[in-house]
């Protein structure tokens, strides 16, 4: 059944749920009306995409590490059996 607004009931219950949703999801939002509900969602949304970047960018630089230590051990592993070889030879 549609309202004088265009918004039929089923419509509205939606969106309230959606809203509820919102409201559990960020951080203080069981509080707020739905126009600052959508503000701080902006914003959380910002910080969550901040936190992903910094999270790559520290999963890479140890990805960086690990790799190095891997060639590091490599170096040594060769090292030693080459030096070995290098001595059975003299």
């Amino acid at each position: 059944m549609k309202k004088l607004d265009g918004e039929s009931e089923d419509e509205k219950v939606g969106v309230e749920k959606r809203i509820k949703a919102l409201q559990r999801l960020v951080p203080g939002g069981e509080s707020l009306d739905p126009e600052r509900l959508f503000e701080e969602t902006a914003d959380y949304i910002l910080a969550l995409e901040e936190q992903v970047n910094a999270l790559k960018v520290l999963a890479s630089f140890f990805d960086g590490l690990e790799k190095e230590k891997t060639k590091e051990k490599s170096y040594e592993c060769w090292k030693h059996a080459y030096g070995r070889l290098f001595l059975r030879m003299l």
